[in-house]
């Protein structure tokens, strides 16, 4: 543990190695009820898949949402949920951090090809307030006027890949994508983690005690 938050590797499957394995096993058939974010990306539903491998007698229940779910009322038993490094769970939320988050400026290579030879303007696709960047440049600094709003992360992906301009992406999202490129000299940057949440009365749920 570090600063009382435990730590797993980068797969549901990958437990802390103080619970036993054992503990699974030992579970008689049930299911767990999984809160994604709609931005989900493959990383994460690769950590699903080797989890549902490795523990045949769990079902995964799943919804996708980006608004809050109350733990504490069972909205869902596990949360998976991105926060910035400097951000910790709720006193009453346990949390185990999956794998980290990098953020970058993402654009489709015809348009990034289009705009040197000055064929096309590059401009910046805008987030949410909410959706923070931590130590990540501005648009402003890069030259980069803004134009249009996109408020979600999955409608901001897609706006990059049609060419509407450059966004803040997710590299777990935007990195696979032949399509896509970082903005030269512009590296990503190490934004947060993303954490699997559970309410801290469910610990000694023995499908809980499996992750």
């Amino acid at each position: 543990a570090r600063n009382g938050t435990p730590t797993a590797s980068a797969d549901l499957a990958g437990r802390p190695k103080r619970i036993e394995s054992t503990a699974a096993r030992q579970c008689t058939p049930s299911s767990i009820k999984v809160s994604l974010p709609l931005w989900s990306a493959h990383p994460i539903y690769d950590a699903l898949a080797k989890f549902s491998q490795r523990y045949p007698g769990i079902d995964l229940d799943i919804s996708a949402s980006d608004d809050h779910v109350d733990l504490a009322r069972r909205e869902a038993d596990l949360a998976i949920r991105g926060m910035p490094k400097e951000k910790r769970p709720p006193k009453d939320i346990v949390g185990i951090k999956l794998m980290p988050i990098s953020i970058g400026y993402y654009v489709h290579t015809n348009l990034l090809t289009e705009a040197a030879k000055g064929l096309r303007e590059l401009t910046y696709i805008g987030s949410a307030p909410s959706h923070t960047q931590g130590e990540l440049v501005t648009a402003g600094s890069l030259g980069l006027s803004g134009r249009h709003l996109f408020h979600s992360l999955m409608p901001r992906l897609m706006a990059v890949k049609h060419q509407l301009g450059v966004a803040v992406l997710p590299s777990m999202m935007a990195a696979g994508d032949p399509e896509l490129l970082l903005l030269p000299n512009v590296p990503a940057t190490h934004w947060g983690y993303i954490w699997v949440l559970h309410h801290k009365d469910l610990r000694q749920s023995a499908r809980i005690r499996a992750l």
